[in-house]
């Protein structure tokens, strides 16, 4: 599944989705869900918090706002630069596709 992120898949561990875990978004259980799943994985001492979180995804409301009042860092895809022209999201976070997405991280990670 990690080939369809248009080189996204690096970056990406899993996958928490609304239909495998039985909550849907904005609900900010999902969202910390997604963050113990990551602290698992990195076998985390301490668990990380939402705020080391980033959620991506297409909806204003669901995704870009659900993951902010969950704590989250979010990026909202968004192509046709209608949310980031309208001053509902950071246009800071709001990228048009995912390869945006892709290298919005490469420069998060210093790469």
């Amino acid at each position: 599944m990690r080939h369809c992120f248009l080189g996204l898949g690096q970056y990406i561990d899993f996958i928490v989705t609304s239909h495998e875990f039985g909550i849907e978004k904005p609900d900010p259980r999902i969202f910390n869900e997604a963050k113990e799943k990551a602290s698992k994985l990195l076998q985390e001492k301490q668990p990380l918090n939402l705020g080391e979180v980033l959620h991506i995804g297409d909806s204003l409301d669901k995704d870009y706002a659900g993951a902010v009042s969950a704590g989250c860092k979010a990026l909202l895809l968004d192509p046709t630069g209608k949310h980031s022209k309208s001053g509902h999201c950071d246009p800071l976070h709001c990228v048009p596709d995912l390869k945006n997405a892709c290298n919005f991280l490469k420069h998060a990670v210093g790469e």
